[in-house]
């Protein structure tokens, strides 16, 4: 068995498996042990071996593989090494399996809704909004998303590609969430948490998969993945996904989609049609210790999508990515060339104000009318970037210790990002850090101490330092509690540095702002933007008890400085009570034009302190029942600045969360499931640019919402037949999740699905 792991039980002695299945595990101390093997989400049973003063002892043994126990589940993002869930010294969280591969969502990321800590809303089909630590925005990049150890942004936005990874569900090994600060290893923007999805290789699972799915919304997907072995070396894989169905509508009855126009965005729709389609393929080199994956992937996807300004209507939206990786004992490296390109989307907002000029003008317009309109309104995106990670780690004298170097290139080219100061320079921004940690246990391995430090560069502002400090207690057996402190930072993206939107009336803020009166008095200095920075400690708890009982809780208080907001006015010609203008030197804003002088942009708030907890409790009440539960409480101890023309900004998030799920499998006919799940979240202000909940919503917030979801399977095993349905938001409860998303309704699907396991020669 390939790139298994072996794992000494009750000690952190673990190794992976090479292409024979060989493994060798160094400096254990004389004693008897249990060696046990995972892979995935399966594990095998306990086989004993007694290891003797000086000599070598060997354990050979053939392995029944069951469902993995909570904690003895693999992660790599807490230390970007291999660990044991349990004993992790940060705040994580996975999902892997069925979980992933048969999602109760429209895509993987509706696995997000039940993992507690994370704040996760729909806001369409294929808009799943998800943040950490609130703060969020409709244009949110303080959570760092990576695939395959590679960060799998957006090139021309520096935002996470969530749907529009190349990687399908039947491809997904497992998916990691640090929840919390991580810059001292991830470096810029994982400052308050980092999302790490992980595909499978060829020895992990080789043979064909088939998945297709059909049901309400007109919902029409299909995913395949083809991979296998030639001799113990090569290997090879081909994964494609292609998805059509019709997205949630928004609610007309507000005013929030109209955006101050007559006209409501549907009228300005033929339909809400919706897709993506998908191709990846990579090949792979195993032989010594030496590993080798190389490959390419393409994206394209059509979908409703929020931003700060309005909801933009993307059509054909495209990524491309290629890659290589290599690793060998102590070195890991990887390059990463990634690619967007848009060309046909275009923001609702400006279409429905250039029809109610027509309106005005009498000349009522169809949809089919605006299609020219469409066309010259588009946006336009041919961005790049690249990335490489160097690594370096080993045990010395007792002390796990990794070094590493991280150089990102980023080339922006699109229409709605201009340099002020030269609008015809094309942007290049690039970003370089360096990082080093040190890993060591005492006290018969119950005590373990982590500390890491990584040092920043940016082409636009000053090096940023981000260390950390954690500390592991084993104080009984699978009972651990964990302290942690690190200091993290958010780096200005390029909308919040260069966006010109609207003939400039929302800009980024990267030379400062002068606000003056009507008396040309200055009433406010707007500094350029720098990094926001943020101090967090965190207590923590995770422990297995009876062998039936898994926790995992964790309490946390996190201190900003220099928050940056998100889209905001900061003056407005038009106000009632005190008219305020915006000026670059002496140069006001938007000279001449009818809406001289106003002014939404990003700036550095000032200063802010978020408190929270979390908890999830598992329950294996019975071979054949799994129960789970969590929930978070999270709230502002106090959001202060010197900036008279600003106000407290909301935390945007729920400030309760609570869910829940019960599954019955295989009791009485194997190869069957069933599982119910819930989830609930209490009201909450929010305001991201346009979307103010304090304008749109009644009683100025976004309304608590119950979801209920039910999915039942049965897999013919010997056939690898499998057959599933989901019934989402049993309901039909149309609340939405958060501000400017799609109203939800009840989302039924069927789902067929075909594995042949082989394809080595």
């Amino acid at each position: 068995m390939a790139s298994a792991t072996v794992v000494l039980r009750d000690t952190d002695f673990v190794v992976l498996t090479d292409e024979n299945g060989r493994y060798e595990i160094k400096d254990i101390p004389p004693g008897q042990y249990q060696l046990r093997v995972l892979s995935g989400i399966w594990v095998s049973s306990d086989h004993p071996v007694r290891v003797s003063g000086g000599a070598m002892a060997t354990g050979n043994f053939a392995v029944s593989l069951q469902p993995v126990a909570e904690g003895e589940v693999i992660v790599i993002a807490a230390t970007r090494r291999p660990e044991k869930l349990l004993d992790a010294p940060v705040n994580i969280k996975t999902v892997a399996g069925d979980e992933l591969a048969n999602p109760a969502g429209s895509t993987f990321l509706s696995a997000l809704a039940y993992v507690d800590g994370v704040d996760y809303a729909d806001a369409g089909l294929l808009d799943h909004r998800f943040s950490t630590r609130g703060f969020s925005t409709h244009f949110n990049n303080r959570m760092l998303f990576i695939i395959d150890n590679r960060l799998a942004s957006v090139a021309g936005t520096a935002v996470p590609q969530e749907d529009m990874i190349p990687v399908n569900n039947l491809d997904m090994k497992s998916m990691e969430v640090v929840l919390g600060p991580a810059s001292a290893l991830y470096g810029p923007n994982a400052h308050t948490g980092v999302i790490h999805v992980q595909s499978k290789t060829p020895w992990d699972e080789s043979g064909a998969s088939v998945q297709v799915r059909g049901g309400t919304h007109s919902l029409m997907d299909g995913s395949a993945r083809v991979a296998g072995t030639i001799g113990s070396r090569i290997g090879w894989k081909l994964t494609g996904q292609y998805m059509s169905a019709e997205d949630f509508e928004p609610d007309r009855n507000t005013m929030a989609h109209f955006y101050g126009t007559s006209y409501f965005e549907g009228d300005l729709l033929d339909n809400y049609d919706i897709g993506v389609r998908k191709v990846e393929g990579n090949a792979y080199y195993l032989h010594d210790g030496l590993y080798v994956k190389a490959g390419a992937g393409l994206s394209s996807i059509d979908r409703f999508l929020l931003s700060n300004i309005s909801r933009i209507h993307v059509r054909d939206s495209r990524t491309s990515n290629l890659n290589i990786e290599v690793s060998y004992p102590h070195v890991y490296a990887q390059f990463s060339h990634n690619t967007s390109t848009i060309e046909d989307s275009y923001f609702l907002s400006v279409l429905a104000g250039i029809a109610e000029d027509r309106n005005a003008n009498g000349e009522p317009v169809s949809p089919a009318d605006l299609d020219p309109i469409r066309d010259d309104i588009a946006l336009y995106d041919n961005s790049e970037m690249m990335e490489s990670d160097l690594q370096y780690y080993n045990t010395l004298f007792g002390v796990n210790a990794t070094v590493g170097l991280q150089w990102r290139l980023y080339r922006p080219d699109s229409g709605q990002l201009a340099d002020p100061d030269d609008p015809e320079n094309d942007l290049r921004l690039t970003e370089f850090g360096g990082y080093a940690q040190l890993d060591r246990e005492f006290w018969q391995n119950r005590l373990r101490a982590v500390g890491a430090a990584r040092v920043d560069t940016h082409s636009n502002y000053s090096a940023q330092f981000s260390p950390m400090a954690a500390m592991t207690y084993a104080f009984a057996d699978n009972q651990k509690i964990r302290f942690f402190y690190q200091r993290a930072f958010k780096s200005p993206s390029f909308f919040e540095q260069y966006l010109r939107f609207g003939n400039g009336v929302a800009q980024g803020n990267i030379s400062g702002y002068t606000i003056r009166d009507m008396d040309d008095n200055v009433v406010a200095e707007i500094a350029p933007l720098a990094p926001e920075k943020v101090h967090s400690v965190e207590i923590g708890y995770k422990g297995i008890l009876a062998e039936k009982f898994w926790i995992d809780a964790a309490a946390y208080h996190s201190w900003y400085n220099n928050f940056i907001s998100a889209l905001i006015a900061i003056s407005d010609p038009n106000a009632e009570e005190m008219p305020t203008w915006a000026f670059v030197g002496d140069q006001i804003v938007n000279a001449g034009a009818p809406f001289e002088g106003r002014l939404l942009t990003y700036i550095n708030f000032g200063n802010a302190r978020v408190y929270g907890a979390d908890l999830s409790v598992g329950v294996h009440a019975h071979k054949h029942i799994e129960l789970a539960a969590g929930g978070s409480i999270m709230g502002v101890g106090e959001f202060t600045s010197d900036n008279p023309v600003l106000s407290p900004q909301p935390l945007n998030a729920p400030t309760v969360k609570l869910q829940g799920s019960a599954t019955v499998s295989d009791w009485g006919l194997p190869g069957y499931f069933v599982k119910a799940a819930g989830r609930f979240h209490n009201a909450y202000e929010f305001a991201s640019g346009y979307w103010q909940s304090s304008e749109f919503l009644d009683d100025g917030k976004v309304p608590s919402r119950f979801v209920a979801d039910l999915s039942a399977g049965y897999t013919f095993r010997p056939l690898g037949v499998s057959m599933q349905l989901h019934v989402l938001n049993v309901f039909d409860n149309r609340t939405i999740d958060i501000l400017g998303g799609a109203q939800p309704s009840r989302l039924v699907f069927l789902q067929l699905g075909y594995k042949y396991r082989g394809l080595n020669f």
